[in-house]
Formats: C-alpha cells, sequence, structure tokens
C-alpha cells in the first residue's frame, strides 16, 4: 500500500499530466478553477450511505455544490462524488484516469 505522502504526489503528478489533455476547453477551465489540494475523506459508496471508504478528494465546490473528483486508493482510479438530497456524500464508481473521470461529468 502507498503512504499518503506516494498518493498525494502520485494525484498531482496526473492532474498535472492530464489537465492540458480535457476536452473541451471550457471543461478544461472549469475543472481546472475546482482544483484542490489533494485530501483524505471517507465517502459512502452506496446511495444509501451505509458503505463507506476511503478517498482523496482532488477537485471541490465553488460558487454552489457541484460534482467532485476523487481518487481511490484502493482500484487507483479516478470517480466521481455527488451530495444526494439526503445529504450522502456518494462515490459514483471507478471511471479510470482523472481525464476520464472529469469528461465523464
Amino acid at each position: 500500500m502507498k503512504s499518503q505522502d506516494e498518493i498525494k504526489t502520485f494525484i498531482l503528478d496526473t492532474v498535472r499530466t492530464q489537465l492540458p489533455e480535457v476536452s473541451p476547453t471550457g471543461v478544461r477551465e472549469w475543472i481546472s478553477a475546482r482544483i484542490t489540494e489533494p485530501h483524505p475523506i471517507q465517502l459512502a459508496v452506496d446511495p444509501e450511505g451505509t458503505q463507506i471508504e476511503d478517498f482523496w478528494v482532488v477537485t471541490d465546490h465553488r460558487e454552489g455544490s457541484h460534482y467532485r473528483i476523487a481518487y481511490s486508493p484502493d482500484s487507483e482510479k479516478f470517480g466521481i462524488v455527488t451530495a444526494l438530497e439526503s445529504g450522502v456524500e456518494w462515490y459514483m464508481g471507478d471511471y479510470g484516469t482523472f481525464k476520464e473521470a472529469v469528461e465523464a461529468m
């Protein structure tokens, strides 16, 4: 298992490499404004919020509530997080690379 420093470095390197490849340009600009310092967080992996796992937040909200990108150290993939009306912060699943997760939003 990777250390927290190794995970953080991997996320930062991946975002730096893949962000310029995100298209269209408007999506790249939108997500770029929401990139945050990667940090650990626990998220539900089911909409009911009964199964919680560890992730790393990669993007965060600006001006309201939006989808976020998170990294799963278990699968070593990026995915999408959304806040449900019930208050559950739901990791909707792995989407692959950072670029793939962003473009799937």
